[in-house]
Order: C-alpha cells, then sequence, then structure tokens
C-alpha cells in the first residue's frame, strides 16, 4: 500500500494518495512517516514509526582550506 501511495504522488493521482494514505493511517496509527527517495539501484522507500513528520533542510558543508 505504501507503495501505492508513492506511485499516484508521483503521478499525481490525488484520488489513490488520498485513499491509500487514509487506509495507512486507519491501518497502522503508530506508523508517522512514509518516505521514499530515488537511488541510483531503484526506489527506496521507509516507513518511519518512531520520528513525526518535519521539513528537512539540506546542508552542504564545504572544507575552508580547499577554498583558495
Amino acid at each position: 500500500v505504501a507503495l501505492q501511495l508513492v506511485q499516484a504522488v508521483r503521478e499525481g493521482n490525488e484520488v489513490m494518495a488520498a485513499a491509500t494514505c487514509a487506509y495507512l493511517a486507519l491501518r497502522v496509527p503508530e506508523l508517522q512517516q512514509v518516505r521514499a527517495e530515488h537511488k541510483p539501484v531503484g526506489l527506496h522507500l521507509d516507513l518511519i514509526f518512531d520520528r513525526p513528520f518535519m521539513n528537512e533542510m539540506k546542508i552542504e558543508f564545504f572544507d575552508p582550506s580547499k577554498s583558495h
């Protein structure tokens, strides 16, 4: 069901996304997040039970010694 949710979001299918999200919320109430990432080997899906959703911010660090 989680994969169907991710696919629906990717395809812009709001009806299917809402239905699968509602199903997961009802059937697995302890589920906090469904996270999907595209990786070189394919789609990576995480079901997260221990952290509520928070917006993420990507931070890139640089080595100041290499800036010259």
